[in-house]
């Protein structure tokens, strides 16, 4: 198991800490490191955020500088869009809903399900 250790310290040594040049000279130790590992704080949530809105507006520059697109096309098309996302959840709530009636034991008609007994 130190081999194992060993070997990940090492790799850490060499992504974290790289040799480092002072006065010409390398330093391949931890000379020139305060004591610990760097503290790294970042803000997943913040970076996803941007991300996200970064990829919207990407989509709307595609609408708004085609020269071939109708604003009222992009009215359609992201209505559409809101529209195909409220039927999707629509069916899956409906479908996890008698999941739930059968789990419950409440013998209700289930589209797709002929024979409950075959547990």
């Amino acid at each position: 198991m130190a081999s194992v250790d060993a070997f990940w310290q090492l790799k850490l040594d060499l992504i974290i800490f790289p040799a480092l040049l002072v006065n010409g000279d390398a330093m391949t130790g931890h000379e020139g490191v305060i004591e610990g590992r760097p503290e790294i704080q970042f803000d997943w949530q913040k970076q996803y955020a941007d991300q996200r809105k970064e990829r919207l507006a990407d989509s709307v520059h595609e609408y708004l500088e085609d020269d071939e697109v109708s604003i009222l096309t992009f009215y359609n098309d992201l209505k559409d869009c809101v529209e195909e996302i409220i039927t999707y959840h629509k069916k899956n709530k409906e479908k996890a809903q008698g999941a739930l009636q059968l789990i419950l034991g409440h013998r209700v008609p289930v589209d797709g399900l002929d024979d409950v007994g075959g547990c």
